[in-house]
C-alpha cells in the first residue's frame, strides 16, 4: 500500500509574563505547522513485510522539522516453528516542545533558542517462537540534546543530611551522545508453569547527560491453568530490579524530571520490588487480586526509591474488575 497526507496541526500557549501588555498577567502564545508525509507498506505475506514513512514540516513554527522511519520482517519456519528476523531504522530532526524552551513560574523562569535535536536509531532482532526467545540490539546517537537540569547548589538540613536546593533551568548539549541497548526475552513453559524474563543491559556514552541503570530485569513467575472448564487462572509473583544510578530528580514546581545538581548526587536502585497475584477471567468478566511490594519490611528499605526522595509505596493489597456487557 501506498499513501500519502497533509496534516495542520495548532497550538495554543499562556504562561505568566512581565511584558504581557495591555495590562494582562498572562500572556498567549499561538503557533501552527503544516506537514506533509506519505507510508509505503507491505503489511501481508507469508515471508517478507515492511514499511517505511516519512513526514516533514513545510510552513510553521517547526518548519524544518522532519522524521524518517522503517522497518523489515522475514518471517521463516523452522521445524514447524515460526523464526523471525526484523530491522528498523529512524531518523528525526525536531525543535524543543514549547514548554522545554519556554517556562515562566513563580520557582522556575527561562526562554532559550534552541537548535534542532537530531536523532538516529537503528537496530535489529531475532525471534524465535520455538525456544520462546527474542533478543534485540538497539544503537542510537542523538545530537543537541535538549534536558533539564538543576543549577542549585546544597545544604545541610538540621539532621545534618545533605539535601539538594533547587534552580531548574533547560539546556542544550553541544555534543553527540550514543546509548547502546541489548534486550532478551526469554520465556520458559512447563505444563501450567510459566517463567517470562525480561533483561535489558544498556549503555550510556554520557552519563552525566543521559544517565541510565545498566540493567533492568523484569521476571514474572506463575502458574496458568483452567478450573472446573470455565475460569481461567494466574497465579504467580513478579519482581523488578534496576542496578544502581544516579537516576533524574523530580521537580514538582515544574511538573518534569531533570538532572540532579553535581552537588548533592543521589543514587537509586539495587533493590528488588515484589508483588504477588491471582488474574482470573470467566467469559466477560475479569477480575485480579495483587499485594505490591510484599517484600516492604523483610529487607532493607533504604535503597527502595524509583526516583530521588521518592520512595516506592509501601505494601499494599490492590483489586480489579472490568466486567463487560454484550449486547
Amino acid at each position: 500500500g501506498l499513501s500519502a497526507y497533509a496534516r495542520y496541526e495548532f497550538r495554543s500557549f499562556a504562561q505568566p509574563d512581565t511584558i504581557a501588555g495591555r495590562g494582562e498577567y498572562m500572556r498567549r502564545y499561538n503557533e501552527g505547522d503544516f506537514s506533509v508525509g506519505g507510508l509505503l507498506e507491505k503489511a501481508q505475506g507469508d515471508n517478507l513485510t515492511f514499511r517505511a514513512g516519512i513526514e516533514t514540516c513545510l510552513l510553521g513554527a517547526n518548519l524544518g522539522d522532519f522524521s524518517l522511519d522503517g522497518e523489515m520482517e522475514l518471517k521463516y519456519p523452522i521445524w514447524g516453528h515460526d523464526a523471525r528476523i526484523g530491522a528498523f531504522a529512524d531518523m528525526s530532526a525536531k525543535n524543543s516542545p514549547f514548554f522545554y524552551a519556554n517556562m515562566h513560574s513563580t520557582y522556575a523562569w527561562w526562554d532559550r533558542d534552541f537548535r534542532k535535536e537530531f536523532r538516529t536509531h537503528f537496530g535489529g532482532y531475532i525471534d524465535l517462537e520455538m525456544t520462546r526467545t527474542r533478543l534485540q540490539l538497539d544503537v542510537e546517537n542523538v545530537a543537541g540534546y535538549v534536558y533539564l537540569k538543576n543549577d542549585g547548589g546544597a545544604y545541610v538540613n538540621m539532621d545534618g543530611v545533605t539535601q539538594p536546593s533547587y534552580s531548574i533551568t533547560a539546556a542544550q548539549y553541544d555534543g553527540s551522545i550514543q546509548i547502546l541497548s541489548a534486550t532478551l526475552q526469554q520465556n520458559f513453559k512447563l505444563g501450567p508453569l510459566h517463567w517470562d524474563n525480561h533483561v535489558t543491559y544498556q549503555l550510556s556514552g554520557n552519563r552525566k547527560i543521559i544517565p541510565l541503570p545498566d540493567l533492568n530485569v523484569f521476571s514474572d513467575l506463575y502458574f496458568k491453568f483452567v478450573y472446573y472448564r470455565r475460569l481461567n487462572m494466574e497465579i504467580g509473583a513478579n519482581a523488578l530490579y534496576f542496578t544502581r544510578y544516579a537516576a533524574p530528580g523530580y521537580c514538582p514546581a515544574v511538573g518534569a524530571f531533570h538532572l540532579q545538581n553535581d552537588g548533592c548526587i543521589q543514587n537509586v536502585g539495587g533493590y528488588p520490588l515484589l508483588s504477588g497475584y491471582v488474574n482470573c477471567s470467566l467469559r466477560g468478566v475479569r477480575f485480579y487480586v495483587m499485594y505490591y511490594h510484599f517484600n516492604d519490611g523483610l529487607m532493607t528499605n533504604r535503597d527502595s526509591f524509583i526516583a530521588p526522595g521518592y520512595p516506592a509505596n509501601p505494601g499494599m493489597l490492590k483489586f480489579g474488575l472490568s466486567w463487560t456487557f454484550y449486547d
